[in-house]
């Protein structure tokens, strides 16, 4: 399905369906993006060198282009890394969360069931959300392609002119172009994921003190309605024989 490009391009181009899975599958998003990333990096690779030189540019300023991958690619696995030690915490927190709903649960606080079960599906796709945040946070820290010029290139290139290196250089920071934003798109779709997972939260918790707010209400309204006078009939036993 994904390795079909119109269906991808019909996703990306419909603006509707595209926010619906942006924002509540940010996983198929990155799964979409990352398919035409991969496609684009095929026909880089497919093409020879000599198809990237341009005279105008200079080993310098490639390599100034490159160092400014390089640090953004940096950048990017730093946050994916302080990304997974809080989405740790959120699903340690979470896990003893369960032990506070089952007490919320067995103390009558949810006297509908259709609330209880709705609360709780609303833990445990907050829950999922942040495993998915940590999941995609963990494959960006796992992408660690990086395109340059390395020893068997530099022997290669050796007995070349300056336009080979060039061109080399110059297809290395088109790769790299492809290769740095699928950790990019990653770490967003990690980000959007607890987005949702914080935002499913804060309606489990206004819910949870609505109701609250809501029995004190009725309570105090049991409480002040006038007693009933209740008439009760002594019978003796002599009138029951």
């Amino acid at each position: 399905m994904f390795k079909n490009k119109k269906f991808r391009m019909y996703i990306l181009n419909n603006c509707v369906l595209y926010w619906v899975v942006s924002k509540l599958i940010p996983n198929l998003e990155s799964k979409i993006i990352m398919m035409n990333l991969l496609e684009h990096k095929r026909e880089i690779n497919s093409q020879p060198d000599t198809e990237f030189y341009n005279p105008d540019l200079t080993v310098e300023q490639i390599e100034k282009l490159q160092i400014k991958e390089l640090e953004r690619n940096k950048g990017i696995e730093d946050k994916a890394k302080i990304t997974i030690a809080g989405i740790t915490i959120a699903i340690a927190f979470l896990s003893s969360g369960f032990t506070i709903f089952n007490f919320l649960d067995s103390s009558g606080f949810f006297n509908n069931k259709l609330l209880s079960i709705g609360l709780l599906t609303l833990y445990i796709l907050s829950f999922s959300y942040f495993v998915l945040s940590g999941i995609n946070a963990l494959s960006a820290l796992s992408l660690k392609e990086v395109h340059d010029i390395y020893l068997d290139d530099e022997i290669e290139l050796s007995v070349k002119p300056e336009s080979a290196r060039i061109s080399k250089m110059v297809k290395n920071l088109r790769l790299n172009y492809s290769t740095i934003p699928q950790r990019e798109i990653y770490l967003n779709a990690s980000y959007q994921c607890i987005k949702n997972a914080i935002l499913l939260l804060m309606l489990g918790v206004l819910i949870i003190g609505g109701g609250y707010i809501y029995g004190e209400l009725f309570k105090d309204k049991v409480n002040t309605q006038e007693p009933k006078l209740i008439a009760v009939h002594l019978v003796k036993k002599e009138d029951m024989n």
